[in-house]
C-alpha cells in the first residue's frame, strides 16, 4: 500500500489562495446542528483550496493511482473526513480519504504519522505532504515541505511521485 499524509494549509493553499470556503458553509459543517446560514455576513471564508494546487495533487494521484490519502491536517479537529471531501469534489478534485491521522497529546505532527503507521503495517511507501516542520527524524526522506506562501510546487509534486514509487519505506 501506498500512502499519501496529507497536510491542507500551506500544501493546498497559500498566501494566492483565491478560492475560499465561505464562513457560513464551513461552521454549517464543524456544527451540523447549529442554524449559523447567513450569521456572518461574510462571502469570503477563513480558509480554502487553490484550484492549481488541486491539479497538482491530482497529478500525484493519477502518477501513482493505487495510493491512499491519510488527512494529517489540522483540518480533521474541525471538520469531518467527508465535509472536505464534497468540499474537494466541488471544487473539481474526487478523492476519497483512507483515514485520518491520530490526534496526540502534544500536536506533534510526525509522531502522529508514526502512530498511524504503526497501526498500518501494510504500507510498503510513503509521502507527506507537510509544510510544517514537526517531523520526526526517521521520516525525512518521506517528506515533502512546500512553501507555505505558495503551497505544493512542480518540484514537489515531481519529488512526491519519486518517493512513493520507492519499493519499500
Amino acid at each position: 500500500m501506498r500512502t499519501i499524509f496529507l497536510d491542507i494549509d500551506g500544501v493546498l493553499n497559500g498566501d494566492g489562495t483565491k478560492d475560499w470556503i465561505p464562513v457560513d458553509e464551513i461552521m454549517a459543517v464543524a456544527f451540523p446542528d447549529v442554524p449559523f446560514v447567513g450569521a456572518f455576513g461574510s462571502t469570503k471564508g477563513m480558509t480554502g483550496f487553490c484550484p492549481s494546487l488541486l491539479a497538482r495533487l491530482s497529478r500525484i494521484l493519477k502518477a501513482v493511482p493505487d495510493a491512499e490519502v491519510v488527512l494529517s491536517s489540522s483540518w480533521r479537529k474541525r471538520f469531518s473526513l467527508e465535509g472536505i471531501e464534497r468540499w474537494l469534489a466541488e471544487r473539481g478534485l474526487q478523492l476519497k480519504f483512507a483515514g485520518s491521522t491520530p490526534l496526540s497529546f502534544n500536536g506533534h505532527r510526525g509522531h502522529e504519522i508514526c502512530d498511524w503507521l504503526e497501526d498500518h503495517p501494510e504500507v510498503q511507501s510513503f509521502v507527506i505532504l507537510e509544510d510544517g516542520s514537526d517531523i520526526s527524524p526517521s521520516l525525512k526522506s518521506h517528506w515533502v515541505q512546500p512553501d507555505c506562501r505558495t503551497g505544493l510546487s512542480d518540484k514537489d509534486v515531481e519529488d512526491a511521485i519519486r518517493i512513493l514509487r520507492r519499493n519499500g519505506s
